[in-house]
């Protein structure tokens, strides 16, 4: 559900997901949030400030390495859950009504 998936993603800034280890690389975490804003406001439906969230949007999604930064198997994990939620509501081609 659309509800469960937003809770998964949100957080306070800098804190969504656990982080790396000092010394280990992650994902950084202004890009991870930024993204992650991105697919919230796709998520609720907002179309007036973006435009629909992609399968393959999500999929290319591409973050900077920062020691310390977010873990990245915590992240994949998270849009793993939005491609599968993406896929499962995308409109079908030619449907005709709800």
């Amino acid at each position: 559900d659309a509800a469960v998936l937003r809770d998964e993603i949100s957080g306070p800034y800098m804190q969504r997901f656990p982080r790396a280890g000092f010394l280990r690389r992650g994902y950084d975490l202004d890009d991870v949030d930024d993204f992650t804003d991105r697919v919230r406001v796709a998520l609720d439906g907002d179309e007036s400030v973006g435009h629909p969230m992609a399968v393959d949007e999500v999929r290319a999604a591409v973050f900077r390495p920062r020691r310390g930064g977010y873990r990245e198997d915590a992240v994949d994990d998270a849009l793993d859950h939005v491609v599968e939620h993406l896929m499962l509501h995308k409109p079908r081609e030619g449907a005709v009504g709800p």
